[in-house]
């Protein structure tokens, strides 16, 4: 859960963890405090600190760190989801040792087109995806906030699924509006009215988003609410819709799409059947379409 950013110390060529880590660099900092790049000198193994001022013991805010923390514990040691490798605590401060992931987010990647048309670095991105979601749903993990900004890129496309502060251990949650708008499912709006929705069936359609995303560089719409217009006419036509805005797609693909944003949650397409359909495509893209720009 994001918290806010009280004033924090510099902590470049600080020793942590009785001298095992060299703090070396800033990365960024956020909601959720400083990130620094390290060194590890028993090993001499490059990872990321993040550095956080420690909560009031027994406050909100402590319980939700300490719940964002176990559940990325519990799910570390994926190959592709950053893993915490320990945490350290002093009296003031909480820092979380992580990997280093050093060539920036998916967000990044889609931006500058790393994946312009090319059918098997799509495929290798999404199935890591896939892989490290599926992961986390067998390990009783719901990320509620998949977006590619929360999805680590290398530049060989080796991905790593990061952020866990909306994550939950609850796959039936009523706690309305979870995530970034973009990327919730409109069960997930619509329990704000007290309604409830399924994680698992939420995260699903963040990733149909997610792969519309790396397809075209666009969002379908700013909200599955049908108060977007965009929206509306999707749920109004999925097939026609999707078949008239994104052209430049192949027909199996906007097929995968409309079983992933389907409007019925428990509708939606699997994550093991979705690793089939993805895996033994032929293309992303539709033939005629292919010299077009986006």
């Amino acid at each position: 859960m994001p918290r806010a950013l009280h004033i924090l110390p510099d902590f470049e060529g600080c020793m942590l963890g009785n001298g095992d880590y060299h703090i070396a660099r800033y990365i960024a900092s956020g909601g959720y405090g400083k990130v620094y790049s390290a060194l590890k000198v028993s090993s001499s193994t490059s990872v990321a600190i993040k550095c956080l001022r420690k909560p009031v013991q027994h406050s909100r805010e402590g319980e939700f760190l300490m719940h964002e923390l176990s559940l990325h514990q519990r799910v570390s040691g994926h190959p592709n989801i950053v893993s915490i490798h320990e945490i350290i605590e002093t009296d003031s401060y909480v820092f979380v040792v992580l990997d280093l992931c050093e060539d920036g987010d998916l967000h990044s990647a889609i931006e500058r087109r790393a994946f312009d048309r090319n059918d098997e670095a799509i495929r290798t991105v999404f199935v890591q995806l896939l892989n490290a979601v599926e992961h986390c749903h067998d390990s009783g993990v719901y990320h509620r906030d998949l977006k590619p900004e929360n999805i680590m890129c290398s530049e060989d496309h080796q991905i790593r699924l990061a952020d866990f502060g909306l994550s939950t251990d609850k796959d039936v949650c009523s706690d309305g509006e979870c995530g970034s708008e973009y990327y919730m499912s409109p069960e997930c709006l619509e329990s704000k009215d007290g309604t409830s929705y399924h994680a698992v069936h939420n995260d699903i359609w963040a990733l149909g988003i997610i792969l519309l995303n790396i397809l075209t560089g666009l969002n379908p719409w700013r909200s599955a609410s049908l108060s977007d217009p965009s929206y509306r006419k999707y749920v109004h036509s999925p097939t026609s819709h999707l078949r008239n805005h994104y052209s430049m797609l192949s027909e199996d693909v906007l097929r995968i799409l409309g079983q992933m944003l389907c409007s019925e949650p428990h509708s939606r397409i699997g994550i093991p059947a979705l690793r089939m359909e993805i895996q033994r495509l032929c293309t992303f893209y539709s033939a005629k379409d292919l010299t077009d720009g986006f």
